[in-house]
């Protein structure tokens, strides 16, 4: 009996701290996920595109979207081509450049844009492969985090190139051209590194 009394007397501290450690348990597992909650990008060769939408501006459905390289350089040749990471998703929010990206018959000095929550990775390069030929684009990397580009090459033609982010790494920037535009780099808080 005296165990029951006990047990009832019990009941309503538990009943009401449970409330409150449910609604902070929630309120945690919210700010973490609303955190990250953005969609990874990856650009791959190809026409392929996985969880993302098919024309610019291109926006991430799901997680670990696909975007074929050659829907970029369609988009460029009628006009702006936007890669968002956008929110919803699981993920960090990372766009990784996984192929080189040729403008060659593309190039006709419109913009593309990587807009990213998280870091850029490009782990290919931006170029013209036909040289001579007067083709460029503009180039702007926005990130949240990191630019990491270690071997990437982004040559424009002579359009600008803008790099925004906590810190950046890339190989080279050009604008490659007499009338050649601008090159700005921008690091809130980390080191900038062109090798």
């Amino acid at each position: 009996m005296h165990s029951a009394r006990i047990f009832r007397s019990y009941i309503p501290e538990l009943s009401m701290k449970l409330p409150l450690r449910l609604l902070i348990t929630l309120f945690a597992f919210y700010s973490f996920f609303n955190a990250s909650a953005q969609f990874n990008v990856e650009i791959v060769p190809g026409n392929a595109t996985v969880n993302i939408n098919g024309a610019s501006p291109f926006n991430p459905t799901a997680d670990n979207a696909q975007l074929g390289v050659n829907e970029i350089l369609a988009a460029l040749a009628i006009g702006d081509a936007v890669i968002n990471t956008n929110t919803g998703g699981l993920q960090a929010g990372n766009i990784t450049l996984s192929t080189d990206l040729d403008f060659n018959g593309s190039g006709l000095g419109n913009l593309l844009t990587l807009n990213a929550e998280g870091d850029v990775a490009l782990n290919g390069s931006i170029f013209d492969g036909t040289t001579g030929d007067f083709e460029s684009i503009s180039v702007n990397v926005n990130a949240a985090g990191s630019v990491n580009g270690g071997t990437a090459n982004i040559t424009t033609g002579g359009g600008s190139i803008t790099i925004q982010a906590l810190s950046a790494s890339v190989n080279s920037l050009a604008t490659n051209n007499d009338s050649g535009g601008a090159i700005f780099v921008n690091t809130t808080v980390g080191n900038i590194t062109i090798n």
